[in-house]
């Protein structure tokens, strides 16, 4: 199964997941006993069979799974014990599990929203909000059903909201909030690597390629496509200077599966800022693998 269809089928095992926990709180709301527990059951198992996917695409490569892992798995988890528990003993009146139901749908919910609207890298400050959404539409929902939980609960129900609005807003408003280390276009954390024995020039800009006899718009280094061959012997030095010609929205070097220090390896906003039109970045590491790697632009990718 490809990396692909996993995130595909990842994305529709949640949204099924989503339905089941929703549409379970509006059946018990409604007092359909067999339709909302027929569902909440559909929906548990949904949620449940995420950690098949999640694994899965954590195996693939963490970008593919880190906000799953550290954002939608904890708020999963958090669904599957509060709905999960109070099915297991539910009271007379079923419309005493909508709440929990609600819940639920509400919590997974909010790790979908993360996924499609943040996605890699994850924050804790994402996740907070994320937190507090969850909170905030529990709290109204038992306003909103009648169903008033006891003053403590909802003294700490609107405390956790609002701490977790607040910190969570601060750390994704904070200059500089985006994890990784934050580079300014010099080289002063790779000097110790020693001088280059192999030095390399990529510009980047707009060209017309001719793909399968007809002329199209690409981007390119070094007007082609694919990029030209850098070659080395293991324990040469490289050093490649980027250089952005046009491409407006910027450019960086990724050296995909070829080990290089963090600083070098080239995502924008995380190890170092994009290149922009008329800048240049040095890049410069150890070659220390063999073998035949593949470097690409991480920039708008």
């Amino acid at each position: 199964m490809t990396v692909g269809s996993l995130l595909t089928a990842d994305l529709v095992i949640t949204v099924l997941a989503v339905a089941g926990w929703l549409g379970g709180g509006a059946a018990s709301a409604a007092r359909r006993r067999p339709l909302a527990l027929g569902l909440a059951a559909f929906a548990l198992l949904a949620t449940l069979a995420r950690a098949v996917t999640i694994t899965a695409l954590a195996r693939a490569g963490w970008w593919f799974a880190a906000e799953k892992v550290l954002v939608a798995a904890p708020l999963s988890l958090a669904a599957v014990v509060v709905a999960g528990s109070r099915l297991l003993r539910p009271r007379g009146d079923i419309r005493s599990v909508a709440v929990p139901l609600l819940f639920a749908g509400y919590a997974v919910s909010g790790g979908l929203l993360v996924t499609v609207l943040h996605g890699y890298p994850a924050s804790a400050g994402v996740g907070l909000l994320a937190v507090a959404g969850v909170v905030a539409a529990t709290a109204v929902t038992w306003r909103v059903l009648g169903r008033r939980p006891s003053r403590t609960v909802s003294r700490a129900s609107l405390v956790v909201a609002v701490a977790a609005l607040v910190t969570g807003t601060e750390l994704t408003a904070a200059p500089g909030a985006a994890p990784g280390v934050p580079h300014d276009h010099e080289c002063r954390d790779v000097r110790a690597v020693g001088e280059p024995t192999r030095r390399f020039t990529l510009t980047a800009g707009t060209a017309t390629v001719s793909v399968s006899g007809r002329d199209v718009a690409a981007w390119a280094f070094n007007a082609q496509v694919p990029g030209p061959e850098l070659t080395a012997t293991v324990g040469d030095v490289l050093e490649v200077t980027l250089h952005n010609r046009d491409i407006a929205r910027g450019v960086t070097l990724h050296w995909h599966g070829y080990d290089v220090p963090n600083s070098q390896d080239g995502v924008p906003g995380v190890t170092q800022a994009a290149v922009l039109p008329g800048q240049e970045f040095v890049y410069r590491f150890r070659a220390e693998q063999t073998g035949t790697y593949w470097y690409h632009t991480h920039a708008v990718s």
